[in-house]
């Protein structure tokens, strides 16, 4: 890396293509600089994040964490009941009755 030169294009293994925006400098002891070039995949989530299950259908304890509150469970199960009633809405093709909700929820918040 320490020959590389300003818009040298590499790739590191497994981690994708980047290219050198400044370069090496042994006499300041500054360390290149590189970007990487996005290759349009998008990346899982990191490890620390929690993601949801959406094949769990309904199952509230997906969505939330180990350490949630009372309040925050009930909330989460509110949600849950309130997005079935809209899906079963949705499969009975009743528009005016969703948007009807729709309306509701908004005004709520």
């Amino acid at each position: 890396m320490a020959q590389l030169k300003k818009g040298d294009i590499i790739q590191i293994l497994r981690k994708g293509y980047y290219i050198c925006d400044a370069p090496y400098d042994a006499a300041n002891q500054q360390p290149c600089r590189l970007f990487n070039i996005p290759d349009g995949t998008t990346k899982e989530n990191p490890t620390g994040l929690k993601t949801t299950n959406t094949a769990a259908a309904g199952d509230a304890s997906t969505t939330t964490t180990a350490a949630s509150s009372p309040e925050a469970t009930q909330l989460a199960e509110q949600i849950v009941q309130q997005g079935d009633k809209v899906r079963e809405l949705k499969s009975n093709k009743s528009a005016p009755k969703v948007n009807q909700i729709l309306i509701i929820n908004k005004e709520k918040n």
